[in-house]
């Protein structure tokens, strides 16, 4: 068996962007890391509805790692991106 390094892909942020992006990366040779220092993503179009009474809190948000359950190539880590330095592939978080 052939033990190949896949490329890596940071995704930082679990939004309508990088959850996006997430899943178009499923089938991917690639193993992608998404940081955030949410561990939900929050549908925001639909905030006021919450705020008025219409629905509940819990129908607006969605555990991130449960929209990429069935991905294997996912992987989510609760942190705040804390610096990015480009020229070295590097990202720095909190932890």
């Amino acid at each position: 068996m052939h033990n190949e390094k896949k490329p890596k892909v940071v995704i930082i942020g679990g939004g309508f962007g990088g959850i996006e992006l997430g899943k178009s990366l499923k089938n991917a040779p690639v193993d992608i890391l998404m940081l955030d220092k949410h561990n939900h993503h929050t549908f925001q179009p639909l905030l006021y509805q919450v705020a008025i009474g219409a629905i509940e809190a819990d129908s607006v948000g969605f555990p991130i790692r449960r929209i990429f359950t069935k991905q294997e190539n996912f992987k989510f880590l609760l942190t705040e991106v804390t610096r990015i330095h480009p020229s070295e592939n590097k990202v720095i978080t909190a932890n």
